[in-house]
């Protein structure tokens, strides 16, 4: 087999569309050693699977004992007690539900009587004062958490300043900077 069509039919195996005929003569020209050297590292993949292929489990009933087990779990019945809960949940989970988009829809079906600020300065005048309000309140909300930023800063100026000094006492231990080892 020439480089070109090995290189085609590793191309279709691993993309998955080889038939079975072109892995088994894969499989053959790598485990017999007679193959270009550009391509051992697949020789060696497929060398893997053949040593697997050929290997057992240390238990011979291994196989039969985990089918049995997945077997008892195929057929584990709900407790009647467990079953009642799933059901009552999903009854309050369904009322919570309804209950929740009852309220978030309320004034889309019953639209309030609002005043009309774009005809009343008083109105205008009002609704913008509760927004800049509201504003104040979250602007100085934010601000005090900036507070928490000094202490940070200050911390990272002493370290800076340690770091510094451990700069300045590795010179005088080591004025060649030579890495010093200890054995």
């Amino acid at each position: 087999m020439t480089s070109k069509e090995i290189e085609i039919r590793l191309k279709e195996f691993y993309e998955g569309r080889s038939s079975l005929e072109d892995e088994q003569r894969l499989r053959e020209l790598f485990i017999s050693g007679n193959y270009p050297p550009e391509f051992s590292a697949e020789a060696a993949q497929f060398l893997f699977y053949d040593q697997e292929r050929n290997s057992r489990l240390a238990d011979p009933g291994f196989d039969q004992a985990m089918e049995k087990d997945i077997q008892k779990l195929q057929h584990f019945p709900f407790h009647p007690h467990r079953q009642r809960m799933f059901y009552i949940s999903g009854i309050a989970a369904g009322i919570l539900l309804l209950i929740g988009i009852l309220f978030r829809f309320q004034g889309a079906f019953h639209p309030k009587n609002e005043p009309d600020s774009m005809n009343n300065p008083k109105v205008a005048y009002a609704e913008a004062r509760k927004a800049l309000m509201l504003l104040s309140v979250n602007l100085n909300t934010g601000l005090d958490n900036m507070q928490h930023l000094s202490h940070f800063e200050k911390g990272l100026k002493a370290m800076n300043h340690f770091s510094d000094f451990y700069k300045y006492q590795n010179l005088i231990i080591n004025p060649n900077g030579n890495p010093v080892h200890k054995n």
